[in-house]
């Protein structure tokens, strides 16, 4: 038996600028659905909820203002007039440098060349405004891997590892 829904590409998708408040629920669930490798939901797993809410809704209170700021850039994947990914950037003139900031990718499309679409487009942003360096920082974890192999994929370089330790009081 044949699977029935058409096979999707990234030549389905198109991105556009971030609206928010409409926009996130959708990048919140697919922070949700994706995430588990990073330090909120960590903590979570080490220590229980914090403060009484789940991890979401820590790792949401840096993610909304990022996206939301002035000085970033903040755009959404939508295929089919759903959201199934989002990525963005900050610029940081005086440096000259452009920094890969949050971005994710619906689990119902990895392995479609969203992700690659997003960073093409990001990257392309980053160098029509002049800048001279690039940088992302992605941790150092099994959850990474698929994240950091695309950064590598568009010319990321390591450049330093670091740890996060953590401790209940």
């Amino acid at each position: 038996m044949s699977d029935a829904r058409p096979h999707r590409t990234a030549a389905d998708v198109t991105l556009r600028p971030i609206r928010l408040p409409d926009d996130a629920e959708a990048v919140k669930a697919i922070i949700a659905a994706i995430w588990q490798g990073g330090t909120s939901a960590l903590m979570e797993q080490r220590f229980g909820e914090i403060a009484g809410r789940p991890w979401i809704d820590w790792q949401w209170r840096s993610v909304e203002p990022y996206l939301a700021a002035a000085n970033n850039e903040a755009y959404v994947a939508v295929l089919d007039g759903r959201i199934v990914g989002f990525c963005s950037c900050s610029i940081d003139r005086e440096r000259s440098v452009g920094e890969v900031g949050y971005n994710g990718v619906s689990p119902d499309c990895k392995g479609q060349g969203v992700g690659g679409l997003m960073m093409n487009h990001i990257m392309t942003r980053i160098r029509s405004l002049g800048m001279t360096y690039a940088s992302v920082i992605v941790a150092n974890n099994d959850q990474h891997i698929p994240a950091r192999k695309m950064y590598e994929k568009h010319g990321f370089k390591p450049l330093v590892n670091f740890d996060c330790l953590v401790q209940k009081l």
